[in-house]
């Protein structure tokens, strides 16, 4: 389970500790449902098993992204991990083929798009950096929209 190496593994030596609880808990239950740090080395290279998960593995499969970039990336999303969790619920079902990413990949982007990820850096530069020119635009329109502001779009 800890032959990979990077981002899974990061991950579940983050969540560690939590998850051992978890799998003690379930040790029975493991055959048909495996514990999350097994589940988060396929969430770390694709979404698409995201829709299977309870809304417990959900939360826990959430909070250990968080934790990874605090420590990766000295950054981190502010908002609630059931924020993201929502978040990530609504726009898998708005677009498919986002499940294809990563979800380490996918909270990210969803904290940049935001404005809700703290690293240091001006978070209209970042934005701009990793969402491109149209999306960050598209994404400009939208956080007017949100706020209310008249005129924009």
């Amino acid at each position: 389970m800890f032959k990979k190496i990077g981002l899974t593994v990061c991950v579940l030596a983050i969540g560690f500790s939590a998850v051992t609880v978890l799998t003690a808990a379930r040790k029975d239950d493991n055959k048909k449902n495996p514990p999350i740090e097994e589940k988060m080395n396929e969430l770390a290279a694709s979404a698409q098993s995201w829709n299977t998960l309870s809304a417990q593995e959900k939360t826990q499969a959430v909070s250990l992204i968080i934790d990874l970039y605090r420590v990766r990336e000295n950054g981190t999303p502010t908002k609630s991990v059931d924020f993201y969790v929502k978040k990530i619920d609504e726009s898998l079902a708005k677009d498919p083929t986002m499940s294809t990413l990563g979800l380490p990949v996918i909270v990210k982007l969803l904290a940049v798009m935001e404005y809700d990820y703290y690293n240091g850096q001006d978070k209209d530069q970042l934005a701009k950096q990793l969402l491109g020119p149209t999306i960050y635009e598209e994404n400009k329109k939208r956080r007017a929209r949100e706020a209310g502001a008249p005129g924009i779009f």
